[in-house]
């Protein structure tokens, strides 16, 4: 058993290697000055079928601009893949800006850590969202 003083070194220590690394600003801010377009999806009163023909949605206006990004959570089979494959142009449905780069995480898990939980895996990406004016 350690002393007080050296476990709470080794909490703090266990502490700090959990820390993210800091976000390089400059290449976020190159980024996010690349000319991307006005608008990079953009829907309206639009109905997306899978190649067999069910309805991923139907009746869709939704409007999506460059620097948002989205996450699909749903149950195995509720077709997220498939509206994502859609979106990207996979299918005949392809409506994007023109300098636009589309990715999604796929449903397949070759290219994601086993070890992580999903959360993990998505913060990796993105740590926070903006849901109108609140964080």
């Amino acid at each position: 058993r350690t002393s007080k003083p050296r476990y709470r070194i080794e909490a703090a220590e266990a502490l700090i290697a959990n820390v993210p690394e800091l976000r390089n600003k400059v290449e976020l801010m190159a980024f996010s000055k690349q000319r991307q377009g006005k608008v990079v999806v953009e829907l309206e009163d639009a109905t997306i079928a899978t190649p067999e023909g069910t309805n991923l949605v139907q009746d869709l206006t939704w409007r999506l601009a460059p620097g948002e990004r989205i996450g699909l959570v749903g149950v195995n089979g509720s077709g997220k893949t498939t509206l994502l494959k859609a979106l990207a142009g996979a299918y005949e449905l392809r409506i994007e800006g023109r300098t636009v780069r589309l990715g999604w995480l796929k449903q397949e898990l070759d290219d994601l850590d086993p070890t992580l939980r999903l959360l993990d895996a998505v913060e990796e990406v993105a740590s926070y969202i903006q849901l109108g004016k609140k964080e």
